[in-house]
């Protein structure tokens, strides 16, 4: 059994190591094994983190510059074929859903792809070739445009929902 990705925050730095202390040796008691060359034990604040820049400075998750880029070549890719298939866009789909947590918008510009991966798969498989239609196209070129923009996003929502 594995048990990682775990991101502990706090303002102070002998109180952030008591902590990370305090969850190793839970976690050790509980009989997992820490990898300690994979680990990041000291305080930092900056650190990539599940693919992700997280910045404790500014409390702002980002993507790393590679994978801004690796989207925009796909995006430019998708967009000069004149064919592509349902399994084309689960990839691209994928990626756009991935980086939910450090771009805003991003689930209001994919509606169109799904729907037209759903489409195809309707009536053929993930192989079928297929032109995109106007508004793939225009979500895709949204992405193109504005992924440079929309990079970034706050950690956390300081607005109070509920007291109780």
């Amino acid at each position: 059994i594995y048990l990682d990705d775990i991101l502990l925050l706090n303002q102070d730095p002998l109180q952030l190591a008591i902590q990370t202390s305090q969850v190793a040796r839970m976690l050790e008691a509980l009989g997992f094994q820490i990898n300690v060359p994979k680990s990041q034990m000291l305080p930092s604040q900056s650190l990539k983190f599940l693919g992700f820049l997280i910045n404790t400075q500014t409390m702002i998750i980002q993507l790393p510059t590679d994978k801004k880029q690796a989207i925009l070549k796909e995006t430019q890719s998708l967009l000069s074929k004149p064919l592509i298939s349902p399994r084309d866009l689960s990839r691209i789909i994928g990626k756009f859903n991935s980086i939910v947590l450090a771009v805003f918008p991003a689930p209001l510009h994919y509606r169109a792809l799904q729907h037209l991966r759903r489409t195809a798969l309707q009536s053929g498989s993930y192989d079928t070739l297929i032109p995109l239609s106007i508004e793939a196209k225009e979500e895709l070129l949204w992405w193109e445009q504005n992924l440079r923009h929309f990079n970034g996003r706050p950690l956390y929502d300081d607005k109070i929902v509920l007291m109780i």
